[in-house]
């Protein structure tokens, strides 16, 4: 059976007690988050991106929900028996499919603004 975030961190492994991503309990019963109360506009939600760890998938929801994109956070990892925090497995973050043009036009931003910030650092004039 599949357990939910409260917080509509994403949906886990029966043997998962608390979501990776904020520390609730996980339920049985779907979370009434934006998320899961929306209907499906043209198709499920899709991968938008998988990152390295919790940390990068937490910044990164963050940047999209402030920019009003409904965000789930899933962890990967090995499952049950692994000798290793969830924090340190990939993370895969999905989207609506609607909404999937404009998360890339937002972390594409920030990723522009990096790579300004990296040519200033490396400026010998400076």
């Amino acid at each position: 059976m599949t357990k939910y975030c409260p917080q509509g961190d994403g949906a886990f492994d029966d043997w998962v007690a608390s979501c990776p991503e904020c520390g609730s309990t996980l339920t049985d019963t779907v979370p009434d988050d934006e998320f899961m109360r929306q209907p499906y506009d043209d198709a499920p939600p899709v991968l938008f991106q998988t990152v390295p760890n919790e940390i990068e998938a937490s910044m990164l929801s963050d940047i999209l929900r402030d920019a009003n994109i409904p965000v789930m956070v899933r962890a990967g990892g090995p499952g049950l028996g692994a000798w290793a925090s969830a924090a340190t497995f990939e993370h895969a973050i999905y989207v609506r499919n609607s909404d999937l043009e404009r998360a890339r036009e937002v972390i594409s931003e920030i990723e522009i603004i990096e790579e300004f910030d990296d040519f200033e650092e490396d400026d010998p004039d400076s």
